[in-house]
C-alpha cells in the first residue's frame, strides 16, 4: 500500500508505504513506517486471532462517475467506505476472519 492510499479500518490516508507478505492466504509479515504499519499490526493483533491476518476478499471499483475527493469532505462516522470502493480503477484488499456458517 502506498502513501495516500486509504485505510478503511482507521478511515485515514496512509502517510507511509506498507508492504505485506502473503503466504497461503495469510499476511505473514507487515513492514512499513510509523505510524501506519504500527497501527495496522496493533489492530490485527488486538483479538489474538490468527484469522485477523487471513485474506478475506479483494474487489475492483468500476464506477467511472465516482469522485474520491468527496470522501474527504464527508464525516467518516457516516460512511463505510463504499464510496471509495466503487470508483473506477480502485482496488480493495481486505483481511480478517470470514466465518462460514454451515447448515446442519
Amino acid at each position: 500500500m502506498a502513501a495516500g492510499d486509504i485505510n478503511l479500518t482507521s478511515s485515514a490516508n496512509l502517510t507511509s508505504p506498507i508492504r505485506m507478505t502473503l503466504k497461503d492466504d495469510y499476511v505473514t509479515d507487515l513492514e512499513g513506517g510509523a505510524p501506519d504499519a504500527m497501527m495496522m499490526r496493533a489492530y490485527s493483533r488486538r483479538g489474538g486471532d490468527r484469522e485477523a491476518y487471513a485474506v478475506s476478499h479483494v474487489g475492483f471499483g468500476m464506477n467511472p462517475a465516482h469522485a474520491t475527493r468527496r470522501w474527504q469532505c464527508t464525516d467518516q462516522r457516516d460512511t463505510n467506505g463504499t464510496e471509495l470502493r466503487a470508483g473506477a480503477g480502485n482496488f480493495l484488499f481486505s483481511t480478517g476472519a470470514q466465518r462460514i456458517c454451515r447448515a446442519l
